[in-house]
């Protein structure tokens, strides 16, 4: 998380001679960096209280702290005869607004050449190096950063710049000197301006995390944030690093109004609406992080951060080529992005690219990537060993491709690269939290009990690790059934009697449908069931238990290892609890035996399949309504109806449709397609691929017969061929009457 501090609008500071000399009195230690002497503050009697280029310079700072960017850039282009510190807030204004619109190339010019009017200028100095970073130019940032500190030792922007660069080459001891040095400056100078401020808060966090100082958390949002909106109210910057620090916390109840605040301030804020992209996003809403993420790329094009939401909603989509394009871009922006060059890897990793072997070998050496003799050959290879010959500690980089492979379900590689992460940025507290949180998706409990414990120590105001806790606690309280095949978790009192008959049903059900798709898992599956407890209801931890926070819509759901499930005897609706289970387990087996290469939809039509009930009327009547239309999902996107529905009924559709495709491919080629499929998807081959293997169409020829399979399905149902239960037996006739 980082501030553009680029965008705080600049003040104008007249300097003492000792100053100008080179040297910091006392007293002028203190005033120097507040920038900006209240208006009328200080004044000669020959002179007016504002003069007319300062009421200019002041009308243009308003333009830029509101987001009115071609109207300032108008304003301080107008500006003519200025000299001295004037000059200089008026250039470095105008270098703002072009970073802010993505003019960065011009932003660059406009900084270089007032440098030359102002040799002895330090700000001038830290502007440039802070653009030099947002570029990737880290060896000219360098010397930027050199001269700017030569000139004024304590200049907040020129140690933030030094702090990141020396973080970005992998210096880290330097580097977590250059964070503290926030600290000391903070308690030596107490500086009041909002621009120094917020530099101190980036600085004093980035301290933090690294030494598991939380109390300093607390005092960035209610002090320093506070103090900057006190010295400018038009301080936007201030509201959005609140809001940043909150979300990290995973507490969006108290983030979103923060950003909000923000744009009322600037509703032009490229960077908060990509903050408020990555909240949606991580909602699963998807279409609302894609408006977001479009709207701050039209503000600014070169706004990497927006890319990598539009790049990270390709991804999850499965549009690995798109996500490849888009990040392409970025990498023109910034081409030694961490963030950028993690993604890229990311997906390299996922098509399979990597040798057997290669990520191993690379992991393993990456902090002596000269020595490293094995396979060099690939994209991915490529890439790793470029970041580590600029940072031979780059744990962002390697905590940002398990994230992303972690998305994708690809859980035993993630945890390679966390584990990386953490050997070689101990620093860091994002790769052991997440480490944490995948242990728990994993069912190894005893080993994310203590990541978990160690990163709630270092950090008490993350929600998601603190409930994660808490969960563990509760399911350390549970008994535990355990039978050939299965554990299965119940609280001893409300659930004990439930559970022998669930763990019982899994036993009676589990060769049946270990021998229908023709896979064993290798390890007993651990069912966890969720009753109330210390004043929170069952669903409640079930949900606390699948993603770290206390509401998910669905009652039962698997991580492809472990199943958890709101306990039967505390829905506020009756269901089917067999049919959840064998669901349930149904996921397990697909998703381990394709390695969890299964695309969402194919493992959801798969388990519905599997429950062996008639469609429902609910279903029917979808049909009848969206078939006509058109209103239908591809095998493209259909996976996003269940992560992001438009709403619930675009939910239920995502699982009809999902089964209607399974019911489509066994029409086409029998019910051997359906394993025919999974072999293909063991092999990580697309679904393009996949089908044309399997019945040897291409795509396009496949989603057509799709539709008009539909379209036969439909007609029959408005005959009303489609809906009586004749050649049904008994028992299929009841739980037709069940389910409907």
């Amino acid at each position: 998380m980082s501030l553009n501090l680029l965008s705080i609008r600049p003040k104008v500071v007249t300097p003492c001679s000792s100053c100008q000399a080179g040297r910091l009195s006392p007293l002028w230690r203190v005033a120097s960096v507040i920038l900006l002497l209240a208006a009328g503050s200080v004044t000669s009697a020959a002179e007016p209280a504002v003069k007319p280029a300062d009421e200019a310079l002041e009308a243009a700072g308003e333009h830029l702290g509101r987001g009115r960017y071609a109207e300032a850039l108008e304003a301080y282009r107008a500006l003519t005869g200025l000299t001295g510190e004037a000059e200089i807030a008026a250039a470095r204004g105008t270098a703002r607004c072009l970073v802010e619109t993505g003019q960065l190339e011009e932003a660059r010019k406009i900084l270089e050449t007032a440098i030359k009017a102002h040799p002895r200028s330090a700000r001038l100095r830290a502007d440039l190096a802070l653009l030099q970073l947002q570029r990737g130019l880290f060896e000219e940032a360098r010397k930027s950063i050199e001269a700017a500190l030569q000139r004024d030792a304590d200049d907040p922007l020129a140690r933030l710049a030094e702090a990141r660069l020396l973080t970005e080459t992998g210096q880290l001891q330097e580097a977590g000197n250059a964070w503290r040095w926030f600290v000391r400056y903070y308690n030596r100078v107490q500086p009041t301006g909002a621009e120094e401020l917020l530099a101190v808060g980036e600085g004093a966090l980035q301290y933090a995390r690294w030494n598991s100082v939380s109390q300093i958390f607390g005092f960035v949002l209610n002090t320093l944030c506070t103090d900057a909106l006190k010295d400018d109210p038009d301080a936007w910057q201030a509201l959005s690093l609140s809001g940043e620090l909150l979300l990290e916390k995973h507490n969006r109840a108290e983030a979103l109004p923060e950003f909000r605040k923000a744009l009322a301030i600037n509703p032009r804020a490229a960077a908060v609406q990509v903050w408020l992209a990555r909240a949606a996003l991580d909602q699963q809403e998807t279409a609302e992080a894609e408006r977001l993420a479009e709207l701050a790329l039209k503000i600014n094009p070169a706004y990497v951060p927006a890319l990598h939401i539009q790049a990270d909603l390709a991804f999850a989509r499965g549009a690995l080529p798109e996500a490849d394009r888009i990040l392409q871009q970025a990498a023109e922006v910034n081409p030694h992005s961490q963030q950028t060059l993690a993604r890229m890897a990311a997906i390299h990793v996922l098509l399979g690219h990597p040798p057997a072997g290669q990520v191993e070998g690379l992991l393993e050496q990456i902090e002596k990537i000269g020595e490293y003799q094995g396979n060099r050959k690939g994209r991915f290879a490529e890439i790793t060993i470029q970041v580590a010959e600029r940072n031979p500690r780059p744990g962002v980089y390697l905590t940002e491709i398990g994230t992303a492979l972690e998305s994708r379900r690809q859980y035993f590689a993630a945890e390679q690269f966390y584990r990386a992460a953490m050997r070689v940025m101990p620093q860091l507290a994002e790769p052991k939290t997440a480490l944490g949180m995948l242990y728990m998706r994993i069912g190894r409990t005893d080993e994310a009990r203590t990541i978990l414990d160690d990163a709630f120590k270092a950090d008490p105001y993350h929600v998601r690790v603190s409930n994660m806790r808490k969960v563990l606690k509760v399911l350390g309280d549970y008994d535990r059934i355990a039978t050939e095949h299965f554990i299965v978790h119940v609280d001893q009192e409300r659930d004990r009697i439930l559970g022998e008959y669930m763990a019982e049903y899994l036993e009676e059900i589990y060769p049946e449908l270990v021998r229908e798709f023709g896979f064993e898992p290798p390890a007993r599956t651990h069912f966890e069931i969720y009753s109330t407890a210390r004043g929170l209801s069952g669903h409640q931890w079930f949900s606390a238990r699948m993603i770290g926070l206390p509401w998910i819509q669905t009652i039962g759901a698997s991580t492809g290892v472990i199943v958890a499930l709101t306990s039967p005897a505390e829905s506020q609706k009756p269901f089917n609890w067999a049919r959840v289970l064998r669901h349930e387990f149904v996921h397990v087996i697909t998703l381990q035996q394709t390695q969890f290469h299964i695309p969402h939809w194919f493992t959801e039509a798969l388990a519905v399949r599997s429950e062996g009930y008639p469609r429902p009327d609910e279903w029917n009547r979808l049909l009848l309504a969206r078939v006509p239309q058109g209103d239908l999902r591809t095998l493209e996107n259909l996976s996003q109806g269940f992560t992001s529905p438009k709403s619930p009924e675009d939910w239920q559709f995502a699982y009809c449709q999902s089964r209607l495709y399974a019911e489509y491919m066994t029409t086409l080629a029998g019910a051997e397609s359906l394993s025919r499929m999974l072999a293909a998807y063991r092999q990580n081959h697309p679904t393009e691929k996949a089908v044309q293997d399997v019945f040897g169409i291409d795509i396009e020829q496949f989603e057509a017969g799709y539709r008009k399979y539909l379209e036969d399905l439909t007609a029959e149902l408005k005959s009303g061929r489609g809906t009586n239960l004749d050649g049904l037996d008994l028992e299929e006739t009841r739980a037709a009457f069940v389910q409907n």
